[in-house]
């Protein structure tokens, strides 16, 4: 019912961004839809004179609902369009977090390539750079290597340098409230 409200509330005020902005809170909230939350916030954010927090909410629901390509997209855009230091920091952070997911699942994949060509799993990655299946240890975004654990998880050396990341990160992980967003988005 406050899907269907809003809605009637859209269409006879399509100018109106918070209307957007609680449509995409309902879904997030309520329905735990998170595609339709970023839809319902990317389209408020295109509004004249919407708040810019609009696209920042559309990016991290699309990161949510595991839809990376529109939330690279989208966290881009929302990085180049303010100037605001605080909102460019936290979009980049994002883009990082979203470049380790990304970066993990491809080194993982060769993992199991290697597993599957020679059954078993390799000691470390520079095993598989000598099997060239890599040309060279990747960095993450902080500038150092990737790990090896366990023999088929990926995992960055220190998570707390990489804010919002998820995959790559150890498991029970909890990361700390990111500091200093504002340096970030100086870059």
């Amino acid at each position: 019912k406050a899907i269907q409200l809003v809605n009637y509330g859209i269409q006879n005020n399509p100018n109106d961004w918070k209307l957007y902005y609680e449509l995409g809170f309902i879904y997030y909230m309520d329905v735990k839809d998170y595609a339709k939350a970023a839809d319902a916030f990317a389209r408020g954010s295109q509004i004249p004179d919407a708040h810019p927090f609009l696209k920042v909410m559309a990016a991290q629901m699309a990161q949510h609902a595991g839809d990376t390509q529109m939330a690279r997209a989208l966290w881009t855009t929302t990085y180049q369009s303010t100037q605001d230091k605080q909102i460019r920091g936290n979009a980049l952070a994002h883009l990082r977090a979203l470049q380790v997911a990304d970066e993990v699942a491809a080194i993982e994949a060769l993992v199991g390539q290697y597993r599957q060509t020679t059954g078993r799993t390799p000691a470390s990655l520079d095993e598989l750079v000598a099997a060239n299946y890599l040309k060279y240890v990747p960095r993450d975004p902080a500038g150092r290597p990737y790990r090896l654990v366990d023999g088929d998880r990926v995992e960055v050396e220190f998570p707390d340098e990489i804010p919002f990341i998820e995959k790559g990160a150890p498991p029970g992980y909890k990361p700390p409230r990111p500091k200093d967003l504002e340096k970030l988005g100086a870059q």
